[in-house]
């Protein structure tokens, strides 16, 4: 069963959810997981395993995840450029990376991690985590406001302006812009809109009874298909067809059964 926190105060503009899933039991033991254009906390509290907490940071391509064995997982999921105040290092030093939020938090991680794995119920252990993120949220440097201003203008990646005329509305030159944007986001600009555009995509296709992938393209900005298939292979590792027949019964459309 997969519970649920929203965030509040002020988390809710940083966290999109803190979730547990206590039933996380797949018939596949591996999962290919597409970017998205954020960063999550993953911890693994299956009975009998190292309750570490992993830092997955935005990426620019699939990555495997292995489940096998896996049953109880809490996740935190940012908003993009959320993670900026709770990690403790630049979000693009762990670009295309999983690490050990103890390489990152020192021994303050394995504390987080031993409170939730002897924490008593599911809505205790969320409880814990939106503590510990309060108190870590308290001790931080707050975020750029032109990082803000920049991911709310880009929003989902189909109809924004150029970077260049991001960074004017801002008021930041744009390699200003970028530097900034990736030390909180994980990404350069350009990139996290493309991103975020192809998300728009898969949750279109996941919504449609029958994908017209030329549609798709045109509500979504590409030029033509045949761009829309060029970042669909430069993120997802396939093609759109590829990706249709790969789905399964998976609800989130950023996540397919690896084959085996």
């Amino acid at each position: 069963m997969i519970h649920t926190l929203a965030p509040r105060g002020p988390l809710a503009g940083l966290i999109e959810r803190v979730w547990l899933d206590d039933a996380f039991e797949r018939p596949h033991r591996a999962e290919r997981i597409l970017p998205g254009g954020s960063l999550d906390l993953i911890a693994n509290l299956t009975p009998g395993t190292d309750p570490a907490i992993l830092a997955a940071g935005a990426r620019a391509g699939p990555f495997t995840f292995h489940a096998g064995g896996t049953r109880t997982v809490l996740g935190v999921a940012f908003r993009p450029g959320g993670a900026a105040p709770f990690l403790g290092v630049p979000a693009d030093e762990i670009r295309d990376a999983i690490v050990p939020l103890r390489e990152l938090w020192g021994p303050e991680a394995d504390a987080l991690s031993g409170r939730l794995a002897s924490a008593g119920s599911p809505g205790a252990r969320l409880a814990e985590a939106e503590r510990t993120l309060l108190g870590r949220l308290a001790r931080s440097p707050r975020r750029h406001p032109g990082v803000a201003m920049a991911v709310e203008i880009l929003g989902d990646g189909t109809g924004g302006p150029p970077v260049a005329a991001v960074a004017r509305r801002v008021g930041l030159g744009p390699r200003r812009l970028s530097r900034a944007f990736q030390a909180e986001v994980g990404l350069p600009p350009k990139l996290y809109a493309r991103i975020r555009r192809f998300g728009e995509v898969l949750r279109l296709a996941a919504s449609a009874s029958r994908v017209e992938w030329a549609a798709v393209a045109q509500a979504c900005g590409y030029y033509d298909q045949a761009h829309l298939i060029r970042d669909f292979r430069a993120f997802a590792g396939m093609s759109p067809t590829e990706y249709l027949a790969m789905r399964g019964g998976l609800a989130n459309p950023h996540h397919l059964p690896e084959p085996s």
